[in-house]
Order: structure tokens, then sequence, then C-alpha cells
């Protein structure tokens, strides 16, 4: 989904529970993002087109659009720049900008610094996990379903809900090596496991912290 900090909002917008996605469309909120953000070299931004933002700066060197953190373009089959062009009515007055390799570890260092931005983000994850709620709140989108609009065929790529859910499956085999014995207790250990929302992200917490351990030794 789309997640943001605080730093965004408004006092009086902090004490709500649930952040929505009309905050996207609030200028005061949306011009406290950056605009000289440029993102990772490797990717071109995606900017929509006749967004009002996309006039060129006084030192004609890009437009002043408040850039949405991504990752990579390959991420999500284009949703957060589908949502660009087709929230609301007109879309999104912003741009997308990838920062490419380690997105986790720059937008939680971002985050962790107080910044104010807007950024793709996902359960389970590492971001998220390492951020507590009071620093980033994930905006409510209108809900995936049957009203959702989804154009690809129109070349227009428009997006206007949330993103669909991903289900974790677990797989088990009776085949192969472990299949000797009557009673498969690997089997059985992996279809009676259970795995809690919020112990997987206890797990990627640790992950995070060890990883960044590693990194600093």
């Amino acid at each position: 989904g789309l997640y943001l900090t605080p730093a965004v909002l408004d006092a009086g917008e902090l004490e709500n529970g649930l952040i929505g996605y009309e905050t996207l469309f609030d200028p005061r909120a949306m011009g406290r993002l950056p605009v000289d953000e440029r993102g990772d070299k490797s990717y071109k931004p995606f900017v929509r087109q006749n967004a009002p933002c996309t006039a060129l700066d006084d030192d004609g060197k890009g437009e002043l659009c408040p850039k949405i953190l991504h990752a990579i373009p390959a991420y999500d089959e284009g949703i957060v720049e589908g949502l660009v062009r087709g929230l609301g009515e007109d879309g999104l007055n912003a741009s997308v900008v990838y920062l490419g390799d380690d997105f986790e570890r720059k937008v939680t260092k971002r985050v962790k610094a107080g910044e104010a931005l807007v950024a793709y983000g996902w359960r389970p994850s590492t971001l998220v996990a390492s951020c507590k709620e009071s620093e980033l709140r994930r905006v409510q989108l209108p809900e995936h379903g049957r009203t959702c609009v989804l154009r690809p065929w129109e070349k227009r790529n428009r997006y206007d809900c949330d993103f669909p859910t991903q289900s974790l499956r677990r797989l088990a085999s009776s085949a192969g090596p472990l299949a000797m014995s009557r009673r498969n207790l690997a089997r059985d250990v992996v279809l009676q496991m259970e795995v809690l929302d919020t112990d997987l992200m206890d797990m990627l917490r640790h992950m995070g912290k060890r990883r960044d351990g590693i990194s600093k030794g």
C-alpha cells in the first residue's frame, strides 16, 4: 500500500486512527513532500501527463511535483503509477521516483529522521516491521473489489482502489526421501505450523536489526 509519515499531516489528523486517501489531495500535506528528489539515476521518474505540477521550475531543470517514493518500476505491476493516474477524478498531483537497491533501508532511515514522505510499502516487510505505527501510517485507499477500475487495455493504466491482497500458502509434499517413513513428521510439522502476523513482523524486525549490525560491523 501507500504509507506516510506524521510530518505530512496536520496536528489534528495525527489523533485519528485512519489516514484517508483524501490527504493525498490536500495541497498543504503534499506541499510538505520533497520536490527535488531524483532517486536512482538508473530509473526515469514517472510523471503523469498534464499534472499541474509538471511545469518546469525556474531553472528549467525539471518538474515541481511532490514525490512518492518507490523501489523500482517492476514492483507491484504498476499499481503505484496507476494510482497517480487514476485516484480521484483526475489523478494525483504528484510523481513517482525510484530509489532502487536497498529501498527499504533507505526509506526506514528517512522515516526515523522524521522526514515528510509518502512511500510504497507492504506487509510483511522489514520496512513496516522496523517502524512504529506512530512513525509510519498506512493510507486507507478505496476498498479493492469489483468496483476497482483498472484499464490497461485503454493504455491509460488507471487505478483507483487499494492494492489486492496476496495470500501466502504453505506447501508440503508426501513425495521425496522423507516419504519413506509411514508417517512423514516433517510434512506434519509444516501443515500444523501457524505463524501469526505479529510473529512474522517480529521475525522481520529481528532480521532487520541483525542485517544492520552486520553492515555496521
